[in-house]
């Protein structure tokens, strides 16, 4: 089962400290089925990053720790998650 999907990445807050970093970002994702439109899920989330420096080039972050929390959904999880139990 095809799904289409697009991500908005709003408010990044990053912090700096040397070799490591730190990084919160709101994050909506819409899930859609490509051959049923009026099936999606639409779920909006924070996203909670640690970063370090690559050790071999400098200019490359590589992501050590991240942590999503759901705020809310709109819309049917098994779009995206497949089946759910009762």
């Amino acid at each position: 089962m095809s799904i289409e999907e697009t991500h908005t990445v709003t408010n990044p807050r990053p912090a700096v400290d040397g070799d490591k970093a730190t990084l919160w970002a709101l994050v909506e994702a819409r899930h859609v089925r490509a051959a049923a439109p009026d099936e999606f899920l639409l779920l909006k989330n924070t996203y909670d990053v640690e970063l370090v420096r690559d050790a071999v080039d400098a200019d490359l972050w590589r992501i050590r720790i991240m942590t999503i929390r759901n705020v809310w959904f709109e819309g049917r999880p098994e779009v995206l998650f497949g089946s759910i139990p009762s």
